[in-house]
This record gives C-alpha cells, structure tokens and sequence, in this order.
C-alpha cells in the first residue's frame, strides 16, 4: 500500500503484456517456416543422392 500510495515504482499493465509478445511469436513462426523448407531440401536431396546416381548412370544431369 506504501508503494502504491508514493507512486515512486512504475505500475505493469497487464493490457500492455500482448506487446512483449508479438516479436517472440513472429519470430517463432519464421523459424517453423525455415524448419519445414530444411525439411523439405533434405528430403529431395536424399531422392536425388548417390543411388539414383547410380542407377540413371548421369549424375550431371541430376546435379544439374
């Protein structure tokens, strides 16, 4: 009661709370977003690996 009545200690606004949030939750989308595009590369650089390579005997062209 002390501290509420001197006013000396900045009071938090829990309306204010959503904010601290918004940048986290931004970022943690772009990072989920760069998880499944990795994903995906390493999926379609195991399909086009050594062993079809080996098996299509051109691996320029998968290089490519």
């Amino acid at each position: 009661m002390q501290i509420e009545a001197e006013g000396t200690v900045k009071r938090w606004e829990f309306t204010k709370a959503k904010e601290i949030f918004i940048k986290p939750k931004h970022m943690m989308s772009i990072l989920m977003d760069m998880r499944a595009v990795c994903t995906t590369l390493k999926e379609f650089f195991s399909l086009l690996g050594p062993d079809l390579k080996a098996v299509t005997g051109d691996a320029d062209s998968i290089d490519d």
